[in-house]
């Protein structure tokens, strides 16, 4: 999945895990593309699907971002997807 945004943008984006978030702890993790440096993203779980909500904050600098979904359940940590990563690209916004 594949998601882009303008820069300054402030709305809800949505990732899916394949796991009931219920009982669990999870983190949204980005990075972007080319570094090593993880950014934590605030997000809730939305449903009992595995998806989660995070709201942009306007705050993320133009660029391609490389994000997983982390989540912890009874001691084990389970990543999302678990083969590379979701996408999120924010580009420039001409205002």
């Amino acid at each position: 999945m594949a998601v882009t945004a303008k820069e300054r943008d402030t709305y809800p984006i949505y990732f899916t895990a394949n796991k009931d978030p219920t009982g669990t702890t999870f983190r949204l993790l980005a990075r972007k593309k080319g570094s090593k440096t993880p950014i934590v993203l605030n997000a809730i779980a939305t449903s009992n699907l595995g998806e989660v909500e995070h709201t942009l904050t306007g705050t993320l600098a133009v660029g391609v971002y490389e994000v997983e979904l982390e989540v912890t359940d009874g001691g084990e940590i389970m990543t999302f997807p678990n083969g590379g990563y979701e996408t999120l690209r924010i580009v420039d916004d001409i205002g």
